[in-house]
């Protein structure tokens, strides 16, 4: 029994088993620790153990921003503020009144030219001259009516010469018309006739003198 194989085996088994409890027994922890196999500790080390992050660098510190110096015009120092109380009123607020464009002047208006006076016309028995009429020049621009000359009318027109101081004749009244147009042809006869003007006590003077005009066929 004691040289068969299984009783040396045993022998060995035991040996180490003795073995090991001698150096777990009395071996260091540590020693143990660094006994062991350095490639199942890396596979654990990889496995189980996440190294932490790297700490973040801290941000410089941003340097305070100035306002740019401008040498000529230096900052104004800050004005305090005032304090105003406003108060409330409950008046309308006045808009600013538009200035309205003036009116143009209106235009000068020319004087109206002044009439000449109407001269006092004497009676013709107040005068001691009476008046020269160019009876040539009368004649001359007397035209006798168509319509009485066709009708052989004939008649006398009387008419009121007034006649100022220097012999122009203002106005041509008709005081008797026989009709057929003979009156309206005796006052045109007198159109820029001009007479001497009548006189009273050695002075000339404006008159109202009758003057018959004849209208007779030939």
């Amino acid at each position: 029994m004691k040289g068969s194989p299984e009783f040396l085996a045993a022998i060995v088994i035991a040996l180490i088993l003795h073995g090991l409890l001698f150096a777990f027994l009395f071996i260091p922890a540590g020693e143990r620790e660094l006994r062991e196999d350095p490639t199942v500790f890396k596979l654990v080390d990889i496995d189980l153990y996440t190294p932490p992050p790297p700490p973040t660098p801290p941000k410089p510190p941003t340097p305070p921003t100035h306002p740019p110096q401008n040498p000529e015009h230096p900052p104004l120092p800050p004005q305090e503020a005032t304090s105003e109380k406003i108060e409330e009123t409950d008046k309308p607020v006045q808009e600013p009144s538009v200035p309205h464009p003036l009116a143009p002047p209106p235009a000068p208006i020319s004087p109206t030219p002044a009439k000449p006076e109407e001269p006092e016309y004497l009676p013709q028995h107040k005068i001691s001259v009476p008046p020269k009429v160019p009876v040539d020049q009368v004649l001359r621009q007397l035209i006798y009516p168509p319509q009485a000359n066709r009708q052989r009318i004939e008649g006398v027109v009387y008419l009121e010469l007034f006649i100022d101081r220097e012999g122009v004749i203002r106005k041509i009244e008709v005081l008797k018309d026989p009709g057929y147009g003979l009156a309206e042809a005796a006052v045109k006869a007198f159109q820029g006739v001009r007479c001497t003007p009548a006189e009273a006590n050695g002075l000339p003077v404006a008159v109202r003198y009758r003057y018959p005009i004849r209208f007779k066929l030939r």
